[in-house]
């Protein structure tokens, strides 16, 4: 019994002593510096880049980025993929420095907003006189989200509905894997949009569990067809209702979705789009 009591003592220690590495990043920090909590980084990139360039046997030990209190503006996605993982039972870990408060920042104000005294085409007349337009400002891209002084703001949609011709299952096979950026779709709110790749659809591919966001790149109207500028997880056909009836799926698809950034989504306060070719942006806003 004491042997084994000593045997799990040890390996605690053991388990408890495994090296870490600490860098430190601050806004009024430098790049060119140590990383050391007294010479720290001053973007996330470079801390993530030093760590790229440890030898393996220097990355087999758990990682620590703590970011100091502060504002850091981000002009672009910081972006971590498989090689910034750690190796088996550690880990790589960015977190605030105890008791302090980093925000990472990369909002754009907008700013020049008037009365629209002309609506997008396809927004609907309910929009007159309730819509606001503005410039985007110069070197903003196409973006996602939009914020003001109350929080989040939702981009207009409206629903779709898909025709997929082709079955769940062929033959015995499923081909959930077919058509995977092909939408065919029922008329409806599909337009031949001058800002096409501005347009979303949102659905849900065959499955509940598994939700796509995928802009569109053509819309034939003749053909009733649209593509996507990638391909959906799955084809883009329909997807399982919340409630099933039975376990037999092929017969319960609910086909469509939405389509997101559409003026015809304008019908009432706090919804918005842009559209990059003309670079405006329209706002029914919440509260005027």
């Amino acid at each position: 019994m004491n042997i084994r009591i000593a045997i799990v003592i040890a390996f605690l220690t053991a388990f408890s002593a495994v090296a870490e590495l600490k860098y430190y990043v601050a806004s009024n920090g430098s790049d060119s510096a140590s990383g050391s909590i007294d010479a720290p980084f001053q973007s996330l990139e470079k801390a993530r880049d030093t760590i790229r360039r440890l030898s393996p046997e220097a990355r087999r030990q758990n990682i620590r980025v703590f970011l100091r209190g502060g504002t850091y503006r981000m002009e672009k996605p910081f972006v971590l993929n498989v090689q910034d993982g750690a190796p088996l039972g550690l880990s790589v870990s960015y977190e605030a420095f105890p008791t302090e408060t980093p925000v990472l920042d990369s909002g754009v104000e907008i700013t020049g907003w008037k009365k629209a005294e002309q609506l997008p085409e396809g927004a609907p007349a309910v929009a007159k006189g309730n819509v606001y337009v503005a410039d985007m400002p110069k070197g903003l891209e196409r973006f996602y989200s939009l914020f003001d002084e109350e929080g989040f703001i939702a981009r207009a949609r409206v629903p779709y509905e898909s025709a997929p011709t082709m079955p769940m299952v062929i033959d015995g096979t499923r081909t959930r894997w077919e058509e995977m950026d092909l939408l065919r779709f029922k008329p409806g709110p599909f337009r031949q949009w001058h800002n096409v790749e501005d347009i979303e659809i949102y659905l849900k591919p065959t499955r509940n569990w598994v939700c796509n966001y995928l802009g569109l790149k053509s819309v034939d109207l003749k053909e009733n067809i649209a593509r996507t500028q990638v391909e959906g997880t799955y084809k883009l056909s329909g997807h399982i209702p919340k409630k099933k009836k039975s376990n037999n799926i092929e017969t319960e698809l609910v086909e469509g979705g939405e389509l997101c950034n559409v003026p015809a989504g304008l019908t009432k306060p706090g919804t918005w789009i842009v559209d990059t070719v003309k670079r405006k942006v329209y706002l029914w806003p919440e509260n005027d």
